[in-house]
């Protein structure tokens, strides 16, 4: 069963892809997650989910303007790998993606859209 932060996000990521500056946005003005926390949350939440292969994502350097890379595996330490790429020493800025500030473009998977659904999780709603 999904921890009700991976539930959350995973909830947003079967509506569409979302970069994590979108997650980050969505996260703090829907759900009211605290700035100071949102990384960690985010990070927990989407770690968790790359660990079951719910997720996929790709690497965006400079969001939009040259192309994405995606992992050679999508799992949890390929996701580290990237997400400390987008991080790195600045952290997850509430800016535009681009050249100083990389993102990932995250998706759900058809297994997250079909865990989603499961009657367990009907006590998160």
């Amino acid at each position: 069963m999904l921890s009700r932060a991976a539930f959350i996000v995973g909830d947003y990521l079967a509506t569409g892809a979302f970069t994590l500056h979108d997650l980050r946005s969505t996260l703090t003005k829907v759900e009211r997650v605290g700035v100071v926390e949102i990384e960690q949350v985010l990070k927990s939440a989407l770690l968790e989910l790359a660990r079951t292969d719910l997720i996929t994502w790709e690497y965006e350097p400079d969001y939009g303007n040259v192309p994405s890379v995606k992992p050679h595996s999508y799992d949890a330490e390929s996701f580290l790998v990237d997400w400390n790429r987008c991080l790195g020493s600045a952290g997850l800025r509430d800016v535009v993606p681009d050249e100083d500030n990389p993102t990932m473009l995250v998706e759900a998977t058809e297994a997250l859209i079909e865990e989603l659904h499961r009657s367990e999780y009907d006590a998160y709603l």
